[in-house]
């Protein structure tokens, strides 16, 4: 498959993103696969299905869903990768309001818009690799 673009919009900014090379997905997909599949599979818990994370709010959750093990076992892998890095090279496939993104200005402040770039970016490029609903 060729390389693939897509726009979208978080508010009313316009975002575009370019799929990643085989090579940089693979990358991506791995490191992103040791912060938040341990997380995952504890809000899976004995269901199905997953839980959609880019809706599910603390008051969704119980301790009997695994929220509280999931929420932790992100936390502990995190230290695993560089996230800050990890995060700035899955947005810099995007491009915001047709401009370069200047990561630490655009996003100072401004991290809902950020995480909302990031679950569209991991849409968009792992879809067939993460649990369908995983990310909305």
């Amino acid at each position: 498959m060729a390389i693939q673009n897509k726009t979208f919009y978080v508010g009313d900014v316009e975002y575009s993103v370019t799929s990643f090379t085989a090579s940089k997905g693979l990358q991506y997909v791995k490191q992103l696969s040791k912060i938040i599949a341990p997380s995952m599979a504890a809000l899976a818990g004995n269901n199905t299905e997953l839980p959609n994370l880019a809706e599910m709010t603390v008051a969704d959750a119980t301790l009997e869903d695994g929220f509280l093990k999931a929420a932790t076992l992100l936390v502990e892998n995190m230290d695993k990768e560089d996230v800050v890095q990890l995060i700035k090279n899955l947005v810099s496939s995007c491009r915001r309001d047709n401009k370069d993104i200047n990561f630490d200005q655009d996003y100072s402040c401004n991290y809902g818009e950020l995480v909302k770039v990031l679950i569209e970016v991991v849409k968009f490029n792992f879809s067939d690799v993460f649990p369908k609903g995983a990310f909305g």
